[in-house]
């Protein structure tokens, strides 16, 4: 058995993408596999005995598996012992840790490094920062990127777009709503320069208001069931970063759904990003507010522009398909002996 233990429940787009979507692709070729997720969301807090209550499943089902993926959880250090003979993958798509966990060995994530047979990450900069902070695990690391149906998004949107004005949006938790402070000045400046033309959608699990309330903001709700409906209502998503290490380890998720919607993105230069846009093909790479202002205003301005990156937007992101990964995520995930072809070695 294959069990996946997750930090949180599918509602968060890591686990959901990251392990409950492998899960299913595992059990598609006949495997068995079992998901645990020790808290639903972000926000929750969970009580002494719900955190006791977990770790007894965790250690009841670790008895049946042969393999265990660690998504986004780093186990107790008296979890590992029990391990003993399984085979155990961590993977994270996010920066888990902070600066204090990377340079202390003590640490449960240096712990979960040290002990793990696979490392699975998303982006070069959570690779980079793993053997910086213990060089023997590099051969036992591995990049795969968070990933998509890709045909599913190519699907039409099932919400009313308002085709009467030009529509920017950002998607994703309130956790990264703080980012959007970083685009605020040239928003404002937009909304001043063509009021009636311009309209900004927000969607997210809480609304959100600028600073200074400068520009309006309808803000949407988010919902499992519309996820990829959401980006039907944008001509254009907004993705705004810092140069933090957190920004850094971003795996610019939310612009590969947008352009697998045919959504033309313009997200901050910043690490991963890098590799998602193909500078005025896509989108646009933007290293100040400026850049967001201009990029924006453009596409506002060219329908022809428009037309031609909603062209190539799908295609440039094609190659994030889980199929195109199945059998690299395979053969990491089920170990030595496995086929690099999934259609060559049936699953037990």
């Amino acid at each position: 058995m294959i069990l996946f233990v997750c930090r949180y429940s599918e509602i968060m787009a890591s686990a959901r993408y990251r392990a409950y979507k492998w899960a299913e692709r595992l059990a598609s070729k006949g495997a068995r596999t079992a998901l645990l997720y020790s808290r639903r969301n972000a926000y929750q807090e969970a009580s002494v005995l719900e955190k006791a209550y977990f770790i007894m499943r965790l250690v009841s089902r670790s008895r049946l598996a042969d393999t265990i993926v660690f998504q986004k959880y780093l186990p107790p250090h008296f979890i590992w012992p029990l391990l003993k003979g399984k085979w155990v993958v961590l993977d994270y798509d996010d920066r888990i840790y902070g600066d204090a966990d990377l340079s202390d060995s003590r640490s449960r994530f240096r712990c979960a490094l040290a002990q793990a047979d696979r490392i699975i990450v998303s982006v070069a900069a959570l690779q980079d920062e793993a053997v910086n902070a213990d060089p023997s695990i590099a051969p036992k690391l591995v990049r795969i990127p968070t990933l998509i149906d890709w045909q599913a998004f190519r699907e039409p949107s099932r919400l009313t777009k308002d085709t009467s004005r030009f529509t920017i949006g950002w998607v994703g938790s309130s956790s990264g709503l703080a980012y959007l402070s970083e685009i605020e000045r040239p928003l404002s400046r937009l909304f001043a320069e063509y009021p009636d033309r311009l309209r900004f959608v927000v969607v997210a699990d809480v609304p959100y208001t600028p600073r200074e309330r400068a520009f309006p903001v309808d803000n949407v709700l988010w919902s499992l069931p519309l996820e990829r409906d959401y980006f039907g209502l944008l001509d254009v998503l907004l993705m705004p970063l810092d140069n933090s290490a957190r920004a850094q380890a971003k795996a610019g998720f939310k612009a590969i759904q947008a352009l697998a919607a045919g959504v033309p993105v313009v997200i901050s230069d910043t690490g991963f990003n890098q590799e998602l846009v193909r500078q005025g093909e896509n989108g646009f790479l933007a290293r100040t507010p400026d850049d967001f202002y201009t990029a924006i205003r453009d596409l506002l301005e060219s329908d022809e522009l428009r037309r031609q990156m909603r062209e190539r937007a799908a295609d440039s992101v094609a190659r994030f398909d889980f199929g195109h990964w199945e059998s690299a995520y395979f053969s990491e995930v089920l170990g030595p002996g496995c086929e690099t072809s999934s259609e060559t070695r049936p699953l037990q």
